[in-house]
C-alpha cells in the first residue's frame, strides 16, 4: 500500500482506491496541503476519487442481493459520504459546485439503477 505521507511537497496523485477511509483521508490531505490550485489541480484528483466511489457503489449494488444488503448497505452509505466530501472540497477550491452536485445525484442514481438491474441478471 502506498504511503500517503511520503513527500508532502509533491502534488498528490490519486490512483484507484478501494477503501473509503483512504479516500476520506486523501480528500482531507488535498484540502489541507494544497496551497496553489488552478482549473486542473486538484480538480482532476478529486474527480478521480469521485469516479472511484461511483465504480465501487456500482459493484456493491451488483452484489447486494437479498440478505447481502445488510453487509453492503453501510459501505454504500460511506462511499456516498465520500462523494459529498468531494463536493465540500470543490467549494473550498472555488470550483463550480452546482454541476458537480447534479452530476453526483444523476451519477449515483444511474449507478444504483444499473447495479441493481445487473444484479437481477447475475442472480436470476
Amino acid at each position: 500500500m502506498e504511503d500517503f505521507y511520503e513527500n508532502p511537497n509533491e502534488p498528490i496523485k490519486v490512483g484507484f482506491l478501494f477503501s473509503f477511509k483512504s479516500m476520506s483521508m486523501l480528500i482531507q490531505r488535498i484540502e489541507e496541503e494544497t496551497g496553489e490550485y488552478d482549473n486542473r489541480y486538484p480538480k482532476r484528483e478529486l474527480l478521480k476519487i469521485w469516479a472511484n466511489c461511483l465504480v465501487l457503489i456500482f459493484v456493491l449494488a451488483c452484489v447486494s442481493h437479498s440478505i447481502f444488503i445488510v453487509a453492503t448497505g453501510p459501505f454504500i452509505f460511506f462511499y456516498c459520504y465520500v462523494l459529498f466530501q468531494v463536493i465540500k472540497v470543490f467549494k473550498r477550491f472555488k470550483y463550480p459546485r452546482a454541476g458537480m452536485m447534479i452530476a453526483t445525484i444523476i451519477g449515483l442514481l444511474l449507478v444504483l439503477v444499473a447495479g441493481f438491474a445487473l444484479q437481477g441478471v447475475i442472480f436470476s
